[in-house]
């Protein structure tokens, strides 16, 4: 888990960001919160696959988008 989370922090998203900004760790998940409001959707697919990318070279790895848009990514068949 932690190296997801190094991972995540390394790109700043915080700061680069419009759409997907936040994130939390629930159940051993780490949630990518989608922001409120209105954000135009190219710019929402387009940090969508951001954040897919920065992790498809990872092993393991489950990434969902969730039915109200936030973004699961999870670790699994290993210890995280």
């Amino acid at each position: 888990m932690k190296k997801l989370i190094k991972i995540l922090e390394n790109r700043k998203i915080k700061i680069s960001n419009m759409c997907y900004k936040n994130y939390e760790i629930k159940n051993n998940t780490l949630i990518v919160k989608k922001a409120h409001g209105m954000v135009p959707s190219t710019i929402e697919t387009r940090e969508m696959i951001d954040i897919y990318q920065m992790f498809e070279n990872e092993k393991n790895i489950d990434f969902k988008v969730l039915d109200n848009g936030d973004i699961s990514i999870e670790r699994v068949g290993i210890n995280n």
